[in-house]
């Protein structure tokens, strides 16, 4: 007889806390802006509460699923490759290279490309766990990872840093040997300086978290 799978409610109340922290911070971070520019308050927390709704119906939808059914190379693969064409697509035809607009919706493709990678990762360290370390392993995933971060950083540097990071730790406890962690952990603390340094609003940003009168270029000059 088969076993019937049970739910884990730690994890799944841990998610739900989590998505309602979530609202409730996006709520405190919009709600002025929301009032000045639409002249209501909750102009952006009500879209946010109708995606999470949506979300959680998938969630529900998801649970009752077998996961073995998505252990398919169609589902590791072509998330990642919508995502990858419509970041290509966002950076000619998108609004300042981060929103593409659909019929009166926006959306944000580096968003999508988080869950994505994962999704893809998850696949593909799977199926190579036993070789994590090899080059045969390492070639192909930090090509893929090369790729999405480098699209997404073009408009949106956070989020490049959460994908790389999301890698990292997955790879980690996969058992990926330290000096390779530490090996394109120096490159990419390299790659974000060099982000940052190329566009001069990022610069900004880092000059006013630390002096945020400019006290230390006046002393310069």
């Amino acid at each position: 007889m088969a076993q019937r799978l049970k739910t884990d409610w730690i994890l799944f109340f841990t998610i739900v806390g989590m998505v309602c922290l979530g609202i409730v911070m996006v709520y405190s971070a919009s709600a002025v802006m929301a009032e000045l520019k639409f002249k209501w308050d909750m102009y952006f927390i009500t879209r946010q509460i109708g995606w999470a709704v949506v979300s959680f119906l998938v969630l529900m939808h998801l649970k009752k699923l077998d996961y073995r059914r998505f252990d398919h190379p169609v589902w590791a693969f072509a998330p990642l490759g919508v995502v990858m064409s419509l970041l290509l697509i966002v950076y000619f035809v998108g609004r300042k290279h981060r929103w593409l607009t659909l019929s009166g919706v926006s959306l944000q493709p580096s968003e999508f490309a988080k869950p994505a990678l994962v999704i893809f990762l998850a696949y593909f360290i799977a199926m190579r766990l036993r070789a994590i370390n090899d080059k045969h392993t390492l070639r192909p995933a930090m090509l893929a990872l090369g790729v999405l971060v480098g699209m997404v950083v073009i408009s949106d540097l956070g989020t490049a840093i959460v994908i790389a990071l999301t890698a990292a730790i997955l790879f980690y406890i996969a058992g990926l040997e330290h000096r390779y962690i530490i090996a394109t952990g120096s490159v990419g603390i390299i790659l974000v300086i060099v982000a940052i340094a190329m566009a001069p609003y990022r610069l900004k940003r880092v000059v006013i978290r630390f002096d945020p009168e400019f006290k230390i270029i006046d002393t310069v000059n």
